[in-house]
């Protein structure tokens, strides 16, 4: 563990460095499975023995704020993922939250050959101030919205026919030619979206989409770029000129009213950018929201593409008010003076929630219970990556006992409190009869109604 005070991207000073041995430890708990929205479903386990100690003096040191890292980590119920490059510099981050609408302190994540950066915390407006500064969106006018509604095929040979487009502009000023490019051949096209899928760089728009919706990238697209080309000059959206051998490998098409507008914006220097949302409410369910897009000293180009694997995408060439109203609305941040990055540190102070992943359950955990065996990872959420699936977290039913050094209610069979974190050493007999409906397979321990996970020794109670 490391804190160096580097500042990160949102300007917060304080790092953590966890290694992959001592991350391995947490596999070593009994029925501990990280969410799959965990950074760590997705880090291989390094060979060999784990390393308990430094994970137990990291945990120790995670006051305040930083008590919801392990949450936040382990099981986020809200990540943001940014992506932007201007053709030259790459920027990527992961920002994690406990909760699913961000209210609690939030942090960044980032895997570092064998180890893991954990940066915080952070605050969800923050993170959108970055972007925005990123942007430089003082210097981009409003303008009034150009819509497109594409089909995925229409998207995708869009993004192409944007890559293309920008080559052909740079070669004519190289070649001191001046003016825009009437139109695009069609073998250029095809080059732009192998060259963008060959070469990652989220300054271009083949690259950015295809790094953000890799799901969703159609396979051998090369192949039927031509004829998609063709569909869109049927519709309208393009215009082949009869020139050539005739073959449509060898065709030239001009540009319809709304892309080129589009292209003619993006065909100076610009900077991508892209934002990925994902959010867990429910068990099983995940509601996923990416957007990308790019800057231009001639406007915003933004795509909503939450859709795209269901066949429909949304572009817009807009101004800046567009771009801030949907970042808004994506990241669900309130218009109100309660909001303001200043305040984060009081509202995270009330800032309180259930979860089977305390710092102190973590902690008892780690200190009483020697290595055992480790459990098979529970299958994966179809349609959202590979990872572990999380425990249910619901909230237990609030009873009479109460902690004995901060007052606060706890909960049926609680072993420690939720909001001091001290341990209770014998529940009384009102928490452990009151309300009873099942025990815990493993403890015997008595759980609420509803109950997700048993709050004495944290084992899962899905399927009991």
């Amino acid at each position: 563990m490391t804190g160096d005070g580097s500042e990160n991207a949102v300007g917060q000073p304080v790092e953590i460095r966890l290694s992959r041995v001592a991350l391995k430890a947490l596999a070593d708990l009994p029925d501990m499975a990280c969410g799959y929205l965990s950074p760590l479903a997705r880090i291989g386990a390094p060979k060999g023995p784990s390393q308990r100690e430094p994970l137990v003096a990291a945990l120790e040191m995670m006051r305040g704020p930083w008590e919801w890292a392990v949450p936040a980590l382990l099981d986020p119920h809200m990540t943001v993922a940014l992506l932007l490059g201007d053709g030259e510099t790459t920027l990527a981050g992961q920002y994690l939250w406990p909760d699913a609408d961000g209210a609690g302190p939030g942090f960044k994540a980032a895997v570092e050959g064998q180890e893991l950066r954990i940066e915080g915390p952070v605050d969800l407006l923050q993170v959108e101030q970055y972007l925005l500064e990123f942007l430089s969106l003082s210097a981009v006018p409003e303008i009034e919205p150009v819509r497109l509604s594409l089909n995925r095929d229409e998207f995708w040979a869009t993004l192409a026919l944007a890559d293309g487009y920008r080559t052909a502009t740079l070669r004519r000023k190289l070649a001191r030619e001046g003016g825009r490019p009437l139109g695009i051949a069609v073998r250029d096209v095809v080059d732009a979206w192998q060259t963008g899928i060959a070469s990652p760089n989220p300054g271009w728009s083949v690259s950015l989409f295809a790094m953000l919706a890799p799901a969703a990238l159609p396979a051998g697209f090369q192949i039927r770029l031509p004829e998609v080309l063709e569909t869109m000059g049927r519709s309208g959206l393009l215009e082949r000129l009869e020139i050539g051998t005739g073959r449509l490998e060898d065709g030239t098409y001009l540009f319809g009213e709304g892309i080129e507008a589009l292209l003619q914006a993006l065909s100076g220097a610009s900077m991508g950018f892209g934002l990925a949302v994902q959010r867990k409410r429910k068990l099983g369910e995940v509601e996923l929201t990416v957007l990308g897009g790019w800057r231009s000293s001639g406007g915003l180009a933004v795509a909503d593409v939450s859709g795209l694997q269901g066949g429909s995408v949304d572009m817009f060439l807009a101004g800046p008010q567009l771009l801030v109203e949907s970042l808004d609305l994506i990241l669900g941040l309130r218009q109100d003076s309660s909001y303001e990055v200043v305040d984060a540190p009081d509202r995270w102070r009330s800032f309180s929630m259930e979860s089977p992943y305390r710092r102190e359950l973590i902690l008892s955990l780690l200190r009483n219970i020697p290595a055992a065996h480790r459990v098979a990872p529970p299958p994966s959420l179809p349609g959202v990556g590979s990872g572990p699936v999380p425990i249910s977290v619901q909230p237990d039913q609030v009873i009479g006992a109460v902690c004995g050094r901060c007052g606060a209610q706890l909960k049926v069979g609680a072993r420690f409190c939720v909001s001091c974190g001290s341990t209770i050493s014998q529940p009384s007999q009102a928490a452990t009869t009151q309300n009873q409906t099942r025990a815990c397979r493993k403890c015997q321990a008595p759980l609420a109604a509803g109950a997700g996970f048993c709050t004495k020794c944290g084992t899962p109670t899905v399927g009991q």
